[in-house]
């Protein structure tokens, strides 16, 4: 859930204390605007479930009795603010600030010239913030009773807009959380950091989000959460309680792709023995996410056209005579940054698919301010993860190996970080204190696309089936010298899964026979199975189990082994055939 913002405002007549060691006008504003006060320079009333928490800046000094404006303060309480968390949301800002000798009630008399447009404080604090860049980022609403017809133009153009101007009569609890949510830099607990990158992308996506019923583009590189994101616009938008359903293409067969879309009516091709509805069907009512959008096969992409329309929104089963109308929200994702010139995408498609106002997720690199924030995240999670099975104790992040943490390029974004964590806190189970030497850094260097392909047939040299058994059970591991083989598990893992995917390809294609429809030969995971491990007796749903369990491996392994045609075709038969744990349902897991 989001956290409760904070926000700063400068206004003269909040900002300050009176000759009571109160500012009534100040607990008015915050009582009708849900606004904790947290100032601590006046007396405050306490308030229940507030929509922000605020700190008044008056943005003037008291001197010999009477009362000047002080920009350099202004700029100094923002920064102080801004550069540190938790840093400002928002910053609502006065217009017309009164100067001259201060009455007894605390407030200035006002000079003539306070009240002349051009020579408004507001305006003259506006400039200052423009000029700074690390400024530029921090949502501003004019937040003022003052006519704004002839000031318009002096804050609604380019680099130098506000978010919005709002009358200070009308700011109650409902104006001001609508404001946080379309304007403000909000951190949410469902995804990890607060950077400021993170929190303009989460703005973007909320924006985004609000209709409902449009398609969002979700663009970033591997790593960078996309999914996660995904769902985040899922749960903010007005189809949050409706249901999400996901679609994954990236290594899926084009024929798979098309049946998983759009469905199938019975007798549509051979082994339709019934009418399945597609994941956009299942959709219906609520979001559909199709993950690794560039992948979509040629083929499909003209039959996307009406359903990324969304003043259309038509899906047709295969072998369907008919359309059929549909209501829902799509979103989109994609690494591949320069999608929109690509040559091998339909313009019409992309046009469809707004390629061109993309949500763009930050690198790592670029939000490294949230890697001590991740990396305490992910040291958490497999502590809990490894507490029963090895024992796991909790630990600190020891300051050089948080060091080594953020000084790190990470071309594989969040989860290659995920990855460090997880190997460190399994091999060193025991540790109390995670220190630099127990992150295995160069081994997670190597990029996804640089990681060993999926051999599909033996080299020279290579040790033959039963010759690899015997190696391997003739490995050794010497107690005495743990150096040998520490952290050696996750490149085992690997390497095994790697092995079986070899064997389950090889048997596959040796049992696959050739029809009318698939001359090539049909995929038949069964009799696949069965030939792996010998079993005659083995049943069709304990195949596909296992052809789930040799194929769902970590997210990057699994991605590059399902770029085979003939492994990705079976695990999606096999995801037919036993549903319950498949890729489909992958997403329901939240990943930061």
């Amino acid at each position: 859930m989001m956290a409760i913002p904070r926000i700063i405002v400068v206004d003269d007549q909040y900002g300050g204390a009176r000759s009571d060691g109160r500012n009534r006008l100040r607990e008015n504003f915050c009582l009708l605007a849900g606004i904790r006060d947290i100032t601590g320079d006046v007396q405050s009333e306490e308030q229940e479930d507030p929509v922000a928490e605020a700190v008044f800046c008056r943005g003037q000094v008291v001197e010999g009795g009477g009362v000047r404006n002080d920009i350099d303060g202004v700029l100094k309480a923002v920064r102080r603010g801004w550069d540190e968390w938790p840093r400002w949301a928002m910053l609502l800002l006065d217009l017309h600030f009164k100067t001259g000798r201060m009455g007894s009630d605390g407030e200035a008399a006002g000079a003539e010239s306070d009240r002349r447009p051009e020579e408004y404080f507001g305006l003259a604090v506006l400039e200052r913030l423009w000029s700074e860049a690390r400024l530029r980022d921090l949502p501003i609403i004019l937040l003022s009773s003052m006519q704004r017809s002839d000031i318009e133009h002096r804050f609604a153009s380019g680099d130098r807009s506000v978010a919005e101007f709002m009358d200070k009569s009308i700011l109650d609890r409902e104006h001001l959380a609508q404001a946080l949510w379309n304007h403000g830099l909000i951190a949410d607990d469902r995804i990890v950091g607060h950077s400021i990158p993170l929190l303009k992308c989460l703005r973007e996506a909320r924006s985004r989000a609000k209709l409902g019923n449009d398609t969002i583009l979700l663009l970033g590189e591997t790593g960078t959460g996309k999914e996660l994101l995904a769902r985040y616009v899922h749960e903010q938008s007005p189809r949050a309680d409706r249901s999400y359903v996901t679609v994954y293409t990236q290594g899926v067969p084009e024929t798979l792709v098309e049946d998983r879309l759009f469905g199938h009516e019975r007798g549509a091709y051979s082994g339709a023995t019934s009418a399945v509805p597609g994941a956009a069907e299942d959709a219906n009512g609520g979001t559909l996410f199709i993950d690794e959008f560039g992948d979509v096969p040629a083929a499909v992409q003209s039959k996307l056209l009406r359903l990324l329309d969304k003043n259309i929104r038509e899906t047709q089963r295969l072998g369907a005579r008919e359309a059929r109308k549909l209501d829902l929200q799509v979103v989109l994702a994609t690494n591949r940054l320069a999608l929109l010139s690509s040559g091998d995408f339909r313009q019409d498609l992309l046009y469809r698919a707004k390629a061109d106002e993309p949500v763009v997720l930050p690198r790592l690199q670029d939000r490294s301010e949230d890697i001590p924030l991740l990396a305490e995240h992910f040291v958490r999670k497999y502590e809990a993860q490894f507490r029963d099975s090895i024992g796991a104790e909790r630990r600190e992040v020891a300051p050089d190996a948080m060091d080594l943490l953020c000084s790190h390029s990470w071309p594989g974004n969040i989860r290659q970080l995920e990855r460090v964590i997880e190997s460190a806190v399994y091999r060193w189970p025991k540790l109390r204190t995670l220190s630099a030497a127990h992150l295995s850094m160069p081994s997670v260097q190597r990029s996804t696309a640089e990681r060993r392909p999926v051999q599909q047939s033996p080299t020279a040299g290579s040790p033959g089936p039963k010759e690899l058994v015997r190696l391997i059970d003739a490995a050794s591991f010497d107690p005495a010298k743990p150096a040998d083989w520490a952290g050696l598990a996750p490149d085992l893992r690997e390497a095994f899964a790697r092995a079986y995917a070899k064997l389950l390809r090889a048997a596959l294609v040796a049992t696959r026979k050739p029809t009318p429809a698939h001359p090539e030969g049909e995929i038949k995971v069964h009799p696949a199975m069965k030939l792996v491990t010998g079993d005659s007796k083995l049943t069709a749903t304990k195949a596909a189990d296992a052809i789930k369990r040799i194929l769902s491996v970590d997210r990057d392994l699994q991605d590059e082994l399902l770029r085979d045609p003939v492994l990705a075709e079976a695990y999606e038969i096999a995801v037919k055939l036993r549903p319950k744990g498949g890729r489909r349902n992958a997403s329901r897991g939240k990943k930061p």
